[in-house]
């Protein structure tokens, strides 16, 4: 638990929609103290999308570029944030938080920089500068979601995936400790019981496999959807803008995925010692019964920086009843603090990253005030293996006292928080209405 003073008007806002501005740098400089300011209230601008977020600049022979196409349209009308009372029970317009953004797939020459110039303790330290996309396409050249992928070598089976909505997996030859001195690998994949094999070399940066099918991509746009909240005392302000915009923010994704399925849970960790250091709410489709199980939470505990992260993870990719069927898979992690890694009997986390990418889960993270640099790398090794983004809280221009957060990043385009968040979900369903 992060000892720091954030009012409600910093709170994790997921309502409101101002138009992104460029943001140079790396996190913005703490919010000067004093009294809040209302907001200005008028018609939401709509958000870029599709904007890069990338560092430093990167060779685009070695990137990865998503192949979701940027989505523009009329911006769809938010309820004005929540006024919160204030310094003796006055009334004021609770701003947005604003958040950044970084896909290390797109910059990933910058990102193996930011890697090998790392030099703090705290973090389990994975190899993938050895970067390999798999990408699974039907009979119409497109890509297939959910398809079950599997490397072999030797007799071994050093990797197992399932393709995201554009059917794309990363693996990274370099983690393939029963593998590591082969050159030829045995790929496959399997989709609605039709498999294709295939010899790929290791030199070659792309290894696609085509089944002999037409795939109903529209199937996988039913959506699973876990928060996993560090729910310590530091966290009060930031589960509380949670737990008063969630309806919104769930009714506005259910508007993306139309008549499909839409499936919420809920994991809440702390530290180990803490009164109730897990809690873990399986998936419902009821949008109401999850509103409650997440006004239920309460932020508390904690004690030292560190929390139990790897706990928490583990549990979000082992005890919920994630969809076995066609399906897109999401986990949002919001947490100011990097996970104990000194704890017996823990799950490491990298070991989760591998559970998230054999059962086809994309792994975000939004790092909140006060995350330090080793928060930062862990959470950024989360999203770039899952192919997700790493995002962060930025509280540039906004009045009262708050943490940066670490973000080493470059330069950034900053938008809303809610709309970076629905953005992003609706960019992973994208590709399964082509």
């Amino acid at each position: 638990m992060r000892q720091r003073v954030l009012p409600i008007l910093l709170c994790l806002s997921l309502a409101g929609c101002v138009a992104g501005t460029p943001t140079a740098g790396t996190n913005s400089a703490p919010r000067p103290s004093g009294a809040p300011s209302a907001v200005p209230q008028g018609t939401p601008a709509a958000v870029p999308t599709g904007t890069p977020t990338a560092g430093a600049a990167a060779g685009a022979s070695a990137d990865i570029r998503p192949e979701t196409p940027s989505t523009t349209g009329t911006p769809t009308a938010l309820p004005s944030t929540p006024s919160t009372s204030y310094g003796g029970g006055s009334q004021y317009q609770a701003p947005a938080l604003r958040a950044g953004d970084v896909d290390d797939n797109v910059g990933f020459p910058a990102y193996l920089t930011y890697l090998a110039n790392f030099r703090d303790f705290g973090v389990r330290k994975v190899d993938v500068s050895e970067r390999i996309t798999i990408r699974v396409m039907d009979t119409s050249q497109k890509g297939v979601p959910d398809a079950q992928v599997a490397v072999t070598a030797g007799g071994g089976l050093p990797f197992e995936g399932r393709t995201a909505s554009d059917g794309r997996v990363l693996c990274f030859p370099k983690t393939f400790t029963s593998a590591a001195d082969r050159t030829v690998f045995t790929v496959t994949a399997t989709k609605n019981g039709q498999t294709v094999t295939t010899e790929q070399q290791r030199t070659n940066p792309t290894w696609e496999l085509a089944v002999p099918m037409a795939v109903n991509r529209a199937a996988a746009a039913n959506l699973d959807l876990v928060f996993l909240l560090d729910a310590t005392g530091s966290m009060g302000d930031e589960i509380g803008r949670i737990q008063a915009t969630i309806r919104t923010v769930s009714d506005r994704i259910k508007q993306l995925n139309g008549n499909k399925r839409l499936r919420l849970g809920l994991v809440a960790y702390r530290d180990r010692g803490d009164a109730e250091p897990l809690v873990v709410q399986d998936f419902t489709e009821d949008l109401s019964a999850f509103q409650s199980r997440l006004a239920a939470v309460q932020a508390s505990g904690g004690g030292d920086t560190p929390e139990d992260l790897e706990n928490g993870l583990n549990a979000a990719l082992s005890r919920m009843s994630w969809s076995v069927a066609d399906a897109t898979r999401l986990v949002f992690l919001v947490a100011d603090a990097t996970p104990h890694i000194d704890y017996p009997q823990s799950f490491p986390y990298p070991e989760s990253i591998a559970k998230a990418v054999k059962t086809g889960v994309k792994l975000y993270p939004i790092g909140a005030s006060g995350l330090e640099t080793t928060g930062e790398y862990v959470f950024r090794q989360l999203a770039q293996q899952t192919l997700a983004k790493y995002l962060f809280l930025t509280y540039g221009g906004q009045p009262g006292p708050g943490g940066g957060v670490s973000a080493t990043v470059g330069s950034f385009q900053e938008n809303n928080l809610d709309e970076l968040i629905v953005t992003i979900v609706k960019n992973e369903l994208a590709p399964l209405s082509q």
